[in-house]
């Protein structure tokens, strides 16, 4: 072979391990997320959902104080991978986790988490296990005032 062709390939050989390394970084759990979120010291004390209203300046709003519902909050098994922040549809609901010790917002829609300014697609599964989850607990929900959080 000629050094042209040695050089080529070499050259296409860090691209792709660089491509593989790159994009593997960007993957992630959704209890790894949880666990960057909230100190591993801390106790969950309750979690406030709050789900805007389409075209209506009014949310939804419930609270969860169970601590096995809590916990299967904490430990969903969802495979995730960072994307930009305005890939997907905007964030229309909040997650509010009030610990002994703060508290922490994670945005969420039907296929993404946002926490903080890092968005995250659900990559192994078609609708978020959080909704799944919400829809299947016989919750109590309350029209509220529109929520503060912007996850714009």
């Amino acid at each position: 072979m000629d050094k042209k062709r040695i050089a080529a390939l070499a050259i296409v050989l860090v691209l792709t391990v660089g491509y593989y390394l790159y994009d593997h970084s960007k993957k992630t759990t959704y209890e790894e997320l949880i666990a960057d979120l909230i100190g591993e010291n801390e106790q969950v004390e309750r979690i406030l959902v709050y789900s805007d209203i389409p075209y209506i300046t009014k949310s939804v709003h419930t609270e969860i104080k169970s601590e096995a519902l809590i916990e299967r909050f904490l430990t969903i098994q969802m495979k995730m991978k960072e994307i930009s922040t305005y890939e997907l549809p905007l964030i229309t609901s909040t997650m509010v986790f009030e610990t002994d010790q703060g508290t922490y917002n994670m945005g969420f829609d039907g296929n993404s988490v946002m926490i903080g300014s890092n968005r995250y697609k659900i990559t192994d599964d078609y609708i978020n296990a959080v909704e799944m989850i919400l829809f299947s607990e016989n919750l109590k929900w309350e029209v509220t005032e529109y929520t503060p959080f912007d996850w714009h």
